[in-house]
């Protein structure tokens, strides 16, 4: 049997925290890095942050609007122009974009 003290109970507090916050949602996030990892979106959050911040900030100031994430893609955030990569970006963007 566990006793909770004083002294254990920011422990054990904490500890429900991680697990509330993180761990209960491991895999429904990792899956969706995945499916950003696909189409090379993880990539661009990691590489521009703060234009991504507004989708995952619950306190971003701007509404987010599909102009903004249309406008998202038009910046510097594909590969360099006339590259097989750079191909196949855009074959994914207009799949999205044209659907």
């Amino acid at each position: 049997m566990y006793l909770i003290t004083v002294k254990t109970k920011q422990s054990i507090v904490d500890t429900l925290c991680l697990h509330h916050c993180l761990l209960a949602v491991k895999a429904e996030m990792d899956q969706l890095c995945d499916g950003l990892r696909t189409s090379w979106v993880l990539e661009a959050i990691k590489q521009n942050p703060h234009l991504f911040a507004r989708f995952f900030l619950s306190n971003a100031k701007e509404q987010l609007t599909s102009e903004y994430i249309k406008n998202l893609f038009h910046q510097k955030v594909f590969a360099e122009k006339g590259s097989t990569q750079r191909e196949r970006e855009e074959q994914t963007y207009m799949f999205f974009w044209t659907s």
